[in-house]
């Protein structure tokens, strides 16, 4: 009799002990989950940065170096770069090129349009709508875009005084690149709420 209530009253105690280890399990394993998803996602978003960092400085750096076409080769430079990982030529991400020089004789820098303004500003990618759109959404020109334009433009002034520039006709190759912030897990959809929704970054040779 006092073998049997023994006996009984151990396999309670382990009955209690394994639910117990299940219902902890139950408890962590959520948490642990959404832990090792953040990581994922952030460790995923940290990754497209760089290699859009990468992109934008291959890309000023050799449009820099370029005689002939320097927009076009520095454009397919970053557009090489960023692959396979990232397609900046897709409609979630995009690449804008832009000569800037100093005209003699005024106060202020602007960006230096030729014959058209295509030559001195190239893009790719659909991000924003392709094409005058994405010109339109860069980040160091204010304005708006326009193919027809003789000289320079006045409207697309720069949005910033780079010292480097002055009266001596120097110019800088600028390289813009975008990416829309994605995400690999269910997790992705929180990390929105704090992360931009747009990767940006930018280049200057």
């Amino acid at each position: 009799m006092k073998a049997s209530a023994l006996f009984a009253r151990e396999k309670n105690s382990r009955f209690r002990s394994r639910s117990q280890a299940v219902v902890e399990f139950a408890i962590i394993l959520p948490l642990f989950m959404t832990f090792m998803c953040g990581i994922i996602d952030y460790g995923y978003m940290i990754g497209n940065s760089m290699v859009l960092a990468v992109a934008a400085r291959e890309g000023a750096s050799s449009g820099a170096r370029q005689i002939y076409d320097p927009l076009g080769r520095g454009l397919s430079a970053a557009v090489m770069v960023s692959k396979p990982r990232l397609l900046m030529t897709s409609t979630l991400g995009g690449a804008i090129i832009t000569k800037v020089s100093y005209y003699p004789g005024l106060s202020t820098t602007y960006a230096y349009l030729s014959d058209e303004a295509s030559i001195s500003c190239l893009s790719t990618g659909s991000i924003y709508g392709g094409g005058d759109t994405l010109k339109n959404k860069s980040r160091i020109l204010s304005g708006t875009a326009t193919s027809n334009t003789y000289w320079m433009n006045p409207q697309r002034l720069l949005s910033f005084s780079p010292s480097v520039l002055d009266a001596t006709n120097q110019s800088m190759i600028v390289m813009e690149v975008f990416y829309t912030n994605r995400f690999l897990t269910p997790i992705g959809s929180l990390l929105k709420l704090v992360t931009p929704p747009i990767i940006y970054d930018v280049a200057y040779f």
